[in-house]
């Protein structure tokens, strides 16, 4: 079930927050939230799922200039950490060689 649905079935207050605020908040969340396991596992691979979502926002809520720089910026952040992760990865597998 989605979360969002839930919660506007026991008409949630989101503590007040607009709805733009809100899904910055949660933008912000699962950034760190694929940054966390991103590195954890070191996988780049996951964040690439999270990076082809935050796009998929960013042009569905083009209207939404906030929410579509929320998106964007998270992306080009987690494009960072995936390149980061990558080259670690080359840097371990170079080195056993």
């Amino acid at each position: 079930m989605n979360i969002s649905v839930a919660l506007f079935a026991i008409n949630w207050s989101s503590f007040s927050f607009s709805d733009i605020v809100w899904t910055i908040v949660l933008l912000a969340v699962a950034s760190l939230l694929a940054l966390a396991i991103g590195f954890k596992y070191r996988d780049a691979a996951i964040i690439l799922v999270f990076i082809w979502s935050f796009i998929a926002i960013a042009v569905k809520q083009g209207q939404q200039s906030e929410v579509a720089l929320a998106a964007l910026t998270g992306a080009a952040i987690l494009a960072v950490a995936a390149v980061v992760i990558w080259i670690q990865a080359y840097k371990r597998n170079k080195a056993a060689y």
